[in-house]
């Protein structure tokens, strides 16, 4: 019996390596999304820390130049988080554009899979049908050679 061969076994290794790209490629930007969560929330318990500290200043009645440092850094604080703020939303962006490229990747290789797994049925079916036939005409040619012995 000839052994399977499916002609677009290439192309389906080449899809699953796109596949496996793409999804090195989500983790990757999903880590960096993770980075940069983490620096938001580093910022803002450090804003929480300046606020504390200012009104720590203003309770002990500190020299008012010290305590408009403490504003000025506030406000410089402020300024990275809405800076960071927005890297966050780009980097969620571009996790969802890679999770669509995931998907879309799969997709691809889904469709060379199923093509595989409908010619292998088909040439399940044709070799059933030889074998089959060849056993039918074996039994046939056995038939045959009995009958004319027994004449």
């Amino acid at each position: 019996m000839k052994k399977f061969a499916f002609s677009l076994a290439t192309l389906l290794q080449f899809r699953r390596q796109q596949e496996e790209i793409a999804h090195k490629n989500l983790l990757e930007t999903h880590l960096v999304l993770r980075k940069f969560i983490i620096l938001l929330e580093e910022m803002a318990l450090e804003l929480d820390d300046v606020l504390k500290q200012t009104a720590h200043a203003q309770v002990e009645k500190k020299h008012p130049a010290s305590i408009a440092l403490f504003y000025h850094y506030m406000d410089h604080l402020k300024n990275k988080i809405t800076r960071q703020k927005n890297l966050v939303a780009e980097a969620e962006a571009s996790v969802e554009r890679q999770r669509k490229e995931v998907v879309k990747a799969m997709q691809k290789r889904k469709i060379i899979e199923n093509l595989q797994d409908k010619k292998y049925s088909e040439w399940e079916t044709l070799n059933f049908n030889l074998e089959r036939a060849s056993l039918d005409e074996l039994a046939t040619m056995r038939y045959s050679k009995s009958k004319s012995q027994l004449q």
